[in-house]
């Protein structure tokens, strides 16, 4: 159970999907105003608009979950986060106070839960996000990917196995798409795909994979049927044809291929 000071940092961290919000708002507005005098500033400030909304939202979420799950290095990053926060807010209070002291409060207040003994007994002491992880981990692996045996004549201390090879993790818990704070293996994609069909799939899962592969090249394929005009321009737009739909592939083939690779991951466990 978390501390009331985490908590309420926790809260203060998650409004600030609110401001992601508000810049999905304004790049919707930007894309579906029609003004022939800014035809062209539009979409930039939309396109703008649009990426910035991702990224608060996406690094609003991720920092949040980070608080809930007491990761240790989100107390360091929220503390960073209203440090600059408040250096912003007091840097434009003069010109904006509307909008300079909200965010000096809101800035300060995330670094006050963050420097509190009870955000400490939670998170660790700051330098624990400054530790480099072992390479190893802290177990050893078993399964699919095992660790070589000693060398002849090798000291105790050095680890089994390659240096930079795999320690047989769960195969469950690789990462997806970024390996920034995991330890253990660096396995491409592929070879998790060749060990989990080396093993073997069932029949309607073999065909249900080819069947979204090639829906996912349909979907590829549609791509320049569907679309008109130029990106440059400003003026590029989906037209009129009865092909749009077949856009939905793209993400419902790469939903249903990652749901396979999960279940196959499962397998690879030992668990199914």
């Amino acid at each position: 159970m978390r501390s009331t000071e985490v908590r309420l940092a926790t809260g203060l961290v998650w409004l600030g999907a609110l401001p992601a919000a508000g810049c999905l708002y304004l790049a919707y507005r930007a894309f579906t105003t029609t003004d022939d005098l800014l035809m062209v500033v539009l979409p930039v400030v939309g396109t703008v608009l649009l990426l910035t909304g991702f990224f608060l939202l996406g690094a609003t979420v991720a920092l949040a979950q980070r608080l809930q799950k007491a990761d240790p290095r989100a107390r360091l990053h929220a503390g960073l986060l209203g440090g600059g926060l408040a250096g912003v807010g007091l840097f434009v209070i003069t010109a904006l106070p509307t909008v300079g002291l909200p965010l000096a409060l809101y800035g300060g207040a995330l670094v006050y839960l963050m420097s509190t003994p009870a955000a400490a007994a939670d998170l660790g002491p700051w330098r624990r996000s400054l530790q480099q992880t072992a390479p190893w981990g802290s177990s050893p692996g078993r399964g699919l990917w095992s660790p070589a045996a000693p060398a002849p004549g090798q000291h105790p201390s050095v680890p089994a196995g390659p240096q930079q090879g795999p320690w047989a993790p769960d195969p469950t818990t690789l990462p997806w798409l970024s390996w920034k704070g995991h330890t253990g293996p660096r396995a491409p994609w592929w070879q998790t795909w060749q060990a989990g069909l080396a093993q073997g799939i069932p029949l309607w899962e073999l065909l249900l994979l080819c069947l979204s592969l090639l829906a996912f090249l349909v979907g590829l394929v549609t791509i320049p049927v569907v679309l008109a005009g130029s990106a440059h321009l400003g003026t590029l737009r989906l037209t009129d044809s009865s092909w749009v739909g077949l856009l939905v592939l793209l993400p419902v083939s790469g939903a249903v291929v990652a749901w396979l690779e999960q279940r196959m991951r499962v397998r690879l466990a030992g668990r199914r």
